[in-house]
Formats: C-alpha cells, sequence, structure tokens
C-alpha cells in the first residue's frame, strides 16, 4: 500500500452538501448525525482538530438553521467545503427579515467587540445569573474555534457563512 504524508493527506480538497426538504419532518439530532458524518470524513484526510471544528460548526448552524425556522415547507442546504487550506460552512434557511436583521446585529457586535473573551464571559455569566439557557453558540464559534461568521438576506432565505483559515492547523 502506498503511504502518504500527513501534509499532503492535508491538501486534500472535500466538498460536503445536504438538502433537507420539508423541514417540518427534521426530528431528533440530525445535526449532531451530520456533525459526526462531517467530523469523520474530515478525519479520514485532516487532523483531529480540524475535523472537530467541521463537527462543532455544521452541529451549531444547521441547529441554529432548525430551531429559528420559519416555513416547514423550506428546506435547509448544509455546505462544508476545505478547499485551499479553507474550511467554509454554508447554511441556507428560510428566515424573516427580522430575524436577518437580528442576526447581521449579532455578527456586528461580535465583529467588533473590543475584546471578544471579555465579551463571551460576560454573556455568560449574565445569561447564567438570568437562568437563560442557550444563546452562546455562535458567540463561541468566533471566540474559541476562530471563525469569521457573516450572514445574508435574500428573498426570505438566510444564508449563514462560517470561514476559517486552518493555517497552523493542519
Amino acid at each position: 500500500m502506498n503511504q502518504i504524508s500527513e501534509e499532503k493527506l492535508a491538501t486534500t480538497r472535500i466538498s460536503v452538501t445536504y438538502e433537507l426538504e420539508p423541514t417540518e419532518n427534521i426530528v431528533g439530532d440530525l445535526s449532531g448525525l451530520i456533525g459526526q458524518f462531517c467530523d469523520s470524513f474530515v478525519g479520514a484526510f485532516y487532523p483531529r482538530v480540524v475535523s472537530r471544528k467541521a463537527n462543532v460548526v455544521v452541529t451549531e448552524l444547521f441547529n441554529n438553521a432548525v430551531a429559528h425556522n420559519t416555513d416547514g415547507n423550506s428546506r435547509i442546504r448544509v455546505s462544508l467545503g476545505l478547499v485551499d487550506g479553507s474550511m467554509k460552512v454554508r447554511v441556507m434557511s428560510a428566515a424573516t427579515p427580522d430575524q436577518a436583521d437580528e442576526l447581521k446585529y449579532r455578527l456586528a457586535e461580535m465583529r467588533d467587540a473590543a475584546d471578544q473573551r471579555a465579551m463571551l464571559a460576560h454573556t455568560i455569566r449574565d445569561r447564567h445569573a438570568r437562568k437563560l439557557a442557550g444563546g452562546l453558540g455562535l458567540m463561541r464559534l468566533v471566540v474559541e474555534n476562530k471563525f469569521s461568521l457573516s450572514s445574508k438576506y435574500r428573498d426570505g432565505e438566510l444564508t449563514m457563512e462560517a470561514q476559517l483559515d486552518l493555517g497552523g492547523l493542519t
């Protein structure tokens, strides 16, 4: 059998896309299944730190799309790509203009924070004090996992994108 180096494996281009329709049929831990598949698939070529990040980002963005979906007859599309030293994940789903505006505001707040770690710590303390669950996933993608996040909204469809430079991870 031909031996291949880890460095050579980590140049493999990967593209995976899932489309699910109608969203009202999504039951159980589908985000976990998709995330674990991405973890295993990416892990066949890239170091564990990269495959775990694929799992985390796909799971979080898919969960958000399902939780905030506005049309049970719509579709959710998830795509994961690793190309030229970068990981990119896109999730598209139905949303309202208000949801898109709120997301845009939250992303800008995270991006423009003088100290993102302090912002995360403050948010965790605040949510704990008010006994609120959730609401930290996107912030953790940015602060702990180093993803850059962006969103686009057009004709009732919200596209959430997460991108990570793999430099130093492979």
